[in-house]
């Protein structure tokens, strides 16, 4: 039994194959009436102009915080400043690379071999974007449990925190940003091997 859908396209293109009225025929090819042949406007081009924009004035604004952080002289005084930079850093990387991924979108190359398989997994995936994105998460939870810390507890503060608990935390950062990108590859690349 045939679906209504098909009955009606079949139906459609009886009339359309049939019916050799050249009035019938100019009507069924204006514009204005054949919505049919007419495409939808495509939004992914805007959409990725739009995140590329986003990603330069990123890299404006991070790049400018930055450099100011570097210039100033107070920034080695105080500890919480090392968490700070390191924000930067990762929001910086971030808007460098979301300007790449989405413009190599836009402009797709033909990728092929080994270098183009870690090239599609890599930019075409969205891996290099996404270690900056969770890192800078996760740094800014860090940010939040320190300033917690600080606040809340100030006596342990400042008896027991060190700098080396800030270091620790950070490589920990990158660590499980590198750790749970692969874990989702792998999960991505199960998924694809089973189609």
């Amino acid at each position: 039994m045939e679906s209504s859908v098909t009955s009606r396209m079949s139906w459609y293109q009886q009339f359309i194959t049939e019916d050799e009225s050249p009035v019938t025929q100019t009507l069924m090819t204006s514009p204005a009436l054949n919505t049919t042949a007419q495409k939808p406007f495509d939004f992914g081009p805007v959409f990725r102009s739009i995140i590329i924009v986003i990603g330069v004035v990123g890299i404006f604004a991070n790049g400018l915080v930055l450099s100011a952080l570097a210039a100033s002289k107070e920034i080695k005084k105080e500890l919480f400043n090392v968490l700070f930079v390191n924000q930067m850093s990762f929001d910086l990387y971030s808007s460098v690379m979301l300007v790449i991924t989405f413009f190599i979108k836009m402009f797709p190359i033909h990728l092929s071999g080994t270098l183009g398989y870690w090239l599609c997994v890599l930019l075409y995936g969205e891996t290099i974007l996404w270690i900056g994105l969770n890192g800078s998460m996760l740094n800014m939870a860090a940010i939040t449990v320190e300033r917690y810390v600080k606040i809340v507890f100030l006596v342990w503060y400042k008896n027991r925190f060190r700098p080396w608990m800030v270091y620790y935390v950070l490589g920990l950062i990158l660590v499980v940003c590198l750790c749970f990108q692969e874990a989702l590859n792998k999960q991505n690349r199960d998924l694809h091997q089973d189609i």
